[in-house]
């Protein structure tokens, strides 16, 4: 799980879409405390994002967590997008 953790903190702080804008992952956050679907595509599209952060494919969540940000009652994204500020990736 730690690995999962790691690769949604690393792509919201260096991922293409997301590095350097702080604002854009708080307005997220804002979105997904909604806890609704319709919230997230209407930040999806008002961002033109295709998705959110992919999980890997092997945590078997990555489809609908990157499409609506909640799978079965949890949120993804939550403890990633508060950990940026103090996420420090160590060496292997």
């Amino acid at each position: 799980m730690g690995q999962v953790f790691t690769q949604v903190v690393k792509e919201f702080k260096e991922g293409g879409v997301w590095k350097e804008r702080h604002n854009k992952v708080m307005a997220l956050r804002e979105v997904l405390r909604q806890a609704s679907n319709d919230a997230t595509k209407e930040f999806l599209l008002a961002y033109k994002l295709s998705q959110l952060p992919s999980f890997p494919e092997s945590s078997g969540q990555s489809e609908q967590l990157a499409r609506d940000g909640w799978k079965d009652g949890i949120c993804g994204y939550f403890d990633a997008i508060e950990a940026i500020e103090f996420y420090i990736e160590l060496g292997n």
